[in-house]
């Protein structure tokens, strides 16, 4: 606690909860070897919860009235309580009720079963018949004085006796589960206070919750009573936004790049209609046709690329659909140019007249090669690990409140060494054909 004030985590920003069973004023004891100040403690604890969940004298009605042979009423319990023990104690034990009632009501649930056992044993001489097999020198019937922990029949009589064990004690409801486990039948919340009149830090009870977990204010008990200062903040607070691109870059990007996709329409036109020309004809406009295409997936990959995703999934397709189209784009764009060049190469420095011609279509096959080679690398890539669209957080701190901003981040690290390793490969096959 002393490191949550040395570090200012304070309601409202932070809320603590505490444990139901430490002893009044806890806080206080070798509080200055910490370093800090009994004040500055209840700086951290004021405000707190702690939920209690074994049932206690002190949080019922006063005037409920057991249903033991006592016939006490819980009010009566804790006065005699505070007369016969508390106020006798030497020591600070002012929430021993906590613990004692649960005790109380303890010994006479163990009571209530000890005496069905008995009664069982009594009355069911098969039961007392089995129960004597763990007695050594059997003078007669069973009797209780017999007992020992061996004996796995009394022990089996006496828990399902417990189980069947209801009544109200000074704690509230007394049973039991097939464990022998206290049922809850509610739990308890306090909340660290100052006492305005003594200016004491306490603890008071702000509400209840049941075993479908609804909560209820305590009378005279409200929101605003327990939170003066407003409710604290439920976790961390998110925001959700996608990062992508900036959209100025996006718009100049797309603009760009659908310019680009008009243009090599333009030029495969433009090859189509003088395609019989002889200037044309030179170029190989069947060639022409892969060089157009591939230029074409290139700038539609800068398109997906800047294209914003509004989901992680959208951004794992976009990430994959920016890698498939920069590869084949440009084996189609680039290769096709070094098959050209390579043709280029083969002409003039193969002046015999005997050497064997090149047709477009064995270039066009080798081009396809290279998108075979493209596409066993792609399958790969996509199958072990892709491209996913990953969460971004960044956190932001200041007065009032923690925030995480998380997005949507379109790209992946693997979509930059996939294109490397994809230029690398090109200038490999360019290297190998010179």
């Amino acid at each position: 606690m002393c490191e949550a004030y040395k570090n200012n985590l304070l309601y409202p920003r932070y809320l603590f909860f505490t444990i139901s069973w430490y002893s009044e004023g806890w806080w206080r004891d070798g509080v200055e070897q910490y370093g800090c100040t009994q004040e500055q403690m209840e700086q951290v604890l004021e405000h707190t919860l702690t939920i209690v969940f074994l049932p206690s004298a002190r949080y019922l009605d006063p005037s409920l009235t057991t249903d033991t042979k006592t016939n006490l009423t819980i009010g009566e319990y804790l006065r005699r309580e505070s007369e016969e023990y508390v106020n006798r104690a030497p020591l600070n034990i002012s929430k021993v009720d906590d613990l004692s009632s649960d005790c109380y009501d303890g010994m006479y649930a163990f009571t209530y079963a000890l005496n069905s056992t008995i009664n069982d044993l009594n009355t069911n001489m098969t039961l007392n018949d089995m129960a004597n097999n763990y007695v050594d020198n059997v003078t007669g019937p069973f009797r209780i004085e017999s007992f020992s922990y061996e004996n796995s029949v009394v022990m089996e009589t006496m828990f399902k006796n417990l189980e069947r064990t209801n009544f109200r004690g000074v704690s509230g409801d007394v049973h039991f589960d097939s464990n022998g486990i206290r049922a809850v039948t509610q739990f308890i919340v306090l909340q660290y206070r100052k006492n305005q009149s003594t200016g004491d830090l306490e603890s008071v009870v702000v509400g209840r919750i049941s075993p479908d977990l609804t909560f209820t204010f305590e009378p005279g008990e409200t929101e605003d009573t327990v939170w003066p200062r407003g409710v604290p903040y439920d976790g961390v607070t998110v925001n959700e936004e996608v990062l992508a691109v900036h959209v100025a870059l996006t718009v100049v990007l797309t603009f760009l790049s659908c310019a680009g996709i008009i243009f090599s329409i333009v030029c495969l036109l433009f090859n189509f209609y003088f395609r019989n020309t002889k200037l044309i004809r030179l170029t190989s406009p069947n060639l022409n046709y892969l060089i157009g295409s591939g230029a074409i997936l290139l700038y539609l990959a800068i398109t997906v690329t800047v294209w914003p995703a509004t989901t992680a999934t959208a951004a794992g397709v976009l990430c994959n659909l920016q890698v498939w189209l920069t590869g084949f784009g440009y084996s189609l764009c680039y290769g096709t140019i070094l098959v050209k060049m390579w043709r280029v190469y083969y002409i003039f420095n193969n002046p015999n007249s005997q050497k064997k011609k090149l047709h477009d279509w064995m270039l066009t096959l080798m081009v396809l090669c290279f998108l075979v080679i493209d596409l066993a690398m792609l399958v790969v890539y996509s199958a072990v690990q892709g491209s996913r669209g990953v969460l971004g957080a960044e956190r932001v701190d200041d007065d009032e409140t923690s925030n995480i901003e998380e997005g949507v981040r379109p790209f992946e690290m693997y979509s930059a060494v996939f294109s490397y390793l994809k230029t690398g490969s090109g200038q490999l096959i360019f290297v190998c054909c010179c």
